[in-house]
């Protein structure tokens, strides 16, 4: 009677524990709609039940060696059920925590039949409830351990490396139980007594398992955190530059010349105003696309022939801006001049020439007064040039068609 107790009450502290982690992944299932969390709590309960039907077991029908009564048996069948799907969904919630669709990837089916069929042929068939206990003992410890090395290869980065661990402990646990009751499968005697603490070794290996997922979980949702995170900047840089740049050249526009002027009113430097001359006849007579393509051209000759510090603005329209930082005039100059013999050489395109009106900013002066004098010397300078659209033989006749 004493052992009965004792055992009585190691199964109630785990049965008490299996239902506190039980309610505890319900919960979290709610708050963390996670595949695995789902299967985790699935295995929770299966344990309960486990543990629930072993503990009335020993209730009502204590495995001295008799032979089960029909209630008994029906007991066992539950318990069974209970362990091999506690194990085997562990290890299935664990391997898709690792590796990402492997629940999608293998059904559910094959493995509801053999729960069930393992459980009605060994809690129907086995001669007592010791023998039962042990060899579903060896099947739990085979599937843990199967599943902690599987977790172990694959591991999740971090501390998700510790559930394989801890899987790989619980299952050398249920193994070391069955060498001493293995004299029973042929009639003997066990070799020593575990009943009495086994239930004890069963709840704290089912709080460290539970504390492993609860830390993977953990670190899945950082990474998960991080993983928004970093998307979450990738677009706010696309919509930066949805804003920032000019959808045709690829260019600044406006909208970012604040911080620009802002360094040049400290640094000094030149603005240069650019324009090209007779855009509409331009476009009137080789097409919009035409057009595009010559905003394009002037936009890329003008960032290769400044430095890369030199910030290129298209404006707005067929007018460019482009603010050289600690330029002197005479090296602005002589980048103006490489742009107009670039263009020049160009024979893909129509010809085309730009105005120019440049302008000199001494450090703290206004930017403003600035801009406004290399504005009025653009036009000054359209003025002086002759207005001429080349045509004919530049390779663009192809595209007088083109829909505008």
């Amino acid at each position: 009677m004493q052992e009965v107790a004792t055992t009585v009450w190691t199964l109630g502290v785990q049965l008490g524990t299996s239902l506190l982690i039980a309610i505890f992944f319900l919960l979290l299932s709610r708050s963390q709609p996670l595949v695995e969390v789902r299967v985790w709590t699935l295995a929770w309960l299966a344990e309960l039940a486990a543990v629930g039907a072993g503990f009335v077991t020993v209730l009502i029908d204590y495995p001295s060696g008799a032979a089960p009564t029909g209630v008994g048996r029906l007991l066992m069948v539950i318990f069974c059920a209970g362990k091999t799907s506690y194990a085997l969904l562990v290890v299935r919630g664990a391997r898709f925590h690792a590796e990402r669709g492997f629940l999608r990837a293998s059904g559910a089916r094959g493995l509801l039949l053999f729960i069930a069929g393992w459980a009605l042929a060994l809690g129907l068939l086995a001669p007592e409830a010791r023998i039962m206990l042990t060899i579903q003992w060896l099947l739990v410890a085979l599937v843990l351990i199967a599943g902690a090395i599987g977790n172990l290869r694959h591991p999740r980065p971090g501390r998700s490396r510790w559930l394989g661990w801890v899987l790989l402990g619980e299952g050398l646990l249920y193994l070391h139980y069955v060498p001493p009751m293995a004299p029973v499968i042929w009639g003997r005697q066990p070799l020593y007594g575990i009943a009495n603490y086994s239930s004890l070794l069963d709840a704290a290996a089912d709080l460290l398992l539970a504390l492993a997922i609860l830390v993977a979980l953990a670190e899945a949702s950082s990474a998960r955190l991080r993983d928004v995170n970093r998307r979450l900047e990738a677009s706010q840089e696309k919509l930066r530059q949805l804003v920032d740049l000019d959808p045709l050249t690829g260019l600044r526009n406006r909208r970012g010349l604040r911080p620009v002027l802002e360094h040049l009113s400290a640094v000094g430097g030149v603005v240069i105003f650019l324009d090209i001359d007779d855009f509409k006849r331009l476009n009137d007579g080789f097409g919009h696309l035409a057009g595009d393509a010559c905003l394009v051209e002037l936009g890329n000759v003008l960032s290769r022939s400044f430095r890369p510090e030199d910030a290129v603005f298209r404006w707005g329209g067929d007018e460019f801006l482009v603010v050289a930082a600690g330029m002197e005039t005479s090296a602005a100059e002589a980048r103006i001049a490489a742009v107009r013999r670039a263009l020049a050489d160009n024979r893909a395109l129509p010809g085309f020439r730009v105005s120019v009106g440049m302008a000199a900013l001494l450090p703290g002066a206004d930017p403003a007064t600035v801009l406004r004098r290399a504005d009025e010397r653009m036009f000054a300078d359209k003025g002086v040039q002759p207005a001429v659209v080349e045509s004919a033989d530049r390779g663009f006749d192809r595209m007088r068609g083109a829909p505008e």
